[in-house]
């Protein structure tokens, strides 16, 4: 745990500590400041999930309830006197806390209330903390936000045994004082079964109805593997279809380079979609079995610059018959 008299260091005009902490904080604001000259208005939840033991130093594992909410007050404080006013206050919970109100920061320091969801719990399970939120009357006086919602550690963009539309539809149905939800990561937002859907959904807002005017970023890629069939050149050899999966925000023109190493050296461009939830389905054909290729994804924005994705690397499978022999061959 943290060194007690390091602890109560923090809160005492003078020490080294006060100064860090303090220090740690104008950073933040630095931040907040760029944003606050461009027009954005931000929602920020400091100090974010402070229940449980040992997995933030400002939880309840390190400082008492009193501590925190001191540390809370700084942060909104010290933002005041610095001048920043583009941002919504906000104080965020784990899912499973029933009980919030013993560190909530106070009124008059709150815009926001809310609380983490994570695919630990069940889309059709009300979150504790909403029910907890709930019966501290703090829904009554906040809007409430799930201000981090991610697919889990264990799920990445493509993964297909989760549905973001049930937990809108969970929503919608057991936690309806929710008036928005963050998603965790960039990527987050297609996890899932059907994440045209969710982008879709009235319920979504999209980077492109904010108007946002940045660097084009690519929200999704990802690659299939096809059945392996005969090549069509006629020397019986099997190969597979390897398909990629890009979409970007804005809607960009995407080029792909592939072949069998960082060198590339094959491009195909597969034009601009028209629509950010439309994806560009790419198909880099007969690739033989056993074979490791390169590709990277060129998203590309007339004006404004272009965004190039780190190198991937896709192995296809062995060849169904060499898998067979192998299996007849043993004893």
């Amino acid at each position: 745990g943290l060194d007690p008299v390091a602890v109560n260091a923090l809160f005492q005009d003078g020490t080294p500590e006060r100064a860090e902490w303090l220090s740690l904080v104008d950073d933040y604001l630095d931040g907040l400041r760029l944003m606050q000259d461009q027009g954005l208005v931000v929602l920020w939840t400091p100090l974010a999930d402070p229940f449980g033991s040992g997995g933030y130093w400002w939880d309840q594992g390190h400082l008492t309830d009193s501590q925190y909410r001191s540390l809370y007050r700084d942060v909104v404080e010290r933002a005041g006197a610095a001048g920043i006013h583009n941002v919504l206050w906000g104080w965020s919970v784990q899912s499973e806390v029933a009980s919030p109100l013993g560190r909530y920061p106070g009124e008059g320091l709150v815009d926001v209330v809310g609380f983490s969801l994570h695919d630990t719990v069940a889309p059709s399970q009300i979150a504790p903390a909403y029910l907890g939120l709930q019966a501290a009357e703090l829904t009554a006086r906040h809007p409430v936000v799930i201000t981090d919602f991610t697919p889990g550690p264990l799920r990445g963009p493509l993964d297909t045994g989760y549905d973001m539309v049930d937990l809108l539809n969970a929503i919608r149905n057991g936690m309806p004082r929710v008036a928005a939800v963050v998603n965790g990561f960039d990527t987050s937002s297609l996890a899932g079964l059907d994440s045209t859907a969710y982008l879709r959904d009235e319920a979504v807002l999209t980077a492109r109805e904010l108007r946002w005017s940045g660097l084009p970023t690519i929200v999704r890629l990802g690659e299939t593997i096809g059945p392996p069939r005969d090549s069509s050149t006629g020397d019986s050899e099997t190969v597979y279809d390897l398909t990629v999966e890009v979409a970007t925000f804005p809607a960009t023109r995407v080029t792909l380079q592939w072949g069998p190493d960082i060198d590339y050296g094959t491009e195909i461009d597969a034009g601009a979609a028209a629509d950010p939830t439309d994806f560009h389905t790419i198909t880099i054909g007969e690739v033989p079995c056993g074979t490791t290729i390169h590709y990277q994804v060129d998203a590309a924005l007339d004006g404004v610059g272009d965004v190039v994705s780190t190198d991937r690397r896709v192995t296809t499978p062995d060849c169904p018959g060499d898998l067979i022999l192998s299996l007849q061959g043993r004893p």
